[in-house]
């Protein structure tokens, strides 16, 4: 199997010089190439065909990495889009993730987490996959009170698997460990055990509070008003 081929936008030579050594130290990645604008981005992305782009929100202006996107789908759709910033300003990563960007990180994130993220999103490795992200996004842009809850939502459900969200889902809609045992067909020793790793991820005291926590936003409400 070919190695992910991972480029990146950033309006600093230093940044993406740093990323692309990271990145080929990496056995299963390699950066094909990395561009320090708009322009070159589009090239760069024409040319090579990147498996993941890394693309700084901020390039030439503040929001230029955003209005790229599309730009970026047109010339390579299978392309992800992993967004980059130094700032975790809600607006613009709302936006970036509702024109088509997968997901982001902020530039000071330890950089094995990155590593780790471009690896998840090149597998499809999380609970929340692109299609689904896209209409829960899609349908937040026109609930603009509700986009706080949206961004929390897509935040958690990106941390957790498949089995970990069902999980979730199940205690939101009231169910007991002995009935999702039940119906999971597995012991509640095991069922204890991920809910350990779900409250351990989400950094929460305990499942009663985060549940608590997510009726309080509508959060797996919205997700199913969406997921049809």
């Amino acid at each position: 199997m070919g190695k992910i081929k991972v480029a990146i936008c950033d309006d600093f030579e230093y940044i993406c010089k740093y990323f692309k050594n990271e990145i080929d130290m990496t056995e299963d990645m390699e950066c094909v190439a990395f561009a320090k604008n708009s322009a070159e981005c589009l090239e760069m992305v024409k040319r090579e065909k990147p498996d993941v782009l890394l693309l700084d929100i901020q390039i030439e202006t503040k929001d230029s990495g955003i209005t790229l996107i599309p730009m970026v789908l047109e010339a390579s759709p299978d392309t992800k889009i992993i967004m980059i910033t130094i700032h975790e300003n809600d607006d613009f990563i709302f936006k970036a993730l509702t024109l088509g960007a997968i997901d982001y990180v902020i530039k000071t994130t330890p950089i094995e987490e990155i590593i780790s993220t471009i690896r998840a999103i090149y597998h499809n490795a999380k609970a929340l996959s692109p299609a689904i992200a896209q209409k829960i996004l899609r349908h937040a842009e026109t609930i603009s009170n509700q986009n706080k809850s949206i961004l929390y939502m897509f935040n958690l459900l990106k941390e957790l698997t498949t089995a970990e969200f069902e999980v979730l889902s199940d205690f939101y809609s009231g169910l007991s460990y002995k009935e999702i045992s039940k119906k999971r067909v597995v012991e509640e020793s095991t069922l204890r055990s991920q809910v350990s790793k779900i409250i351990k991820k989400l950094d929460a005291p305990n499942m009663r509070a985060l549940v608590k926590n997510l009726h309080e936003l509508n959060a797996f409400d919205i997700f199913y008003n969406t997921k049809n």
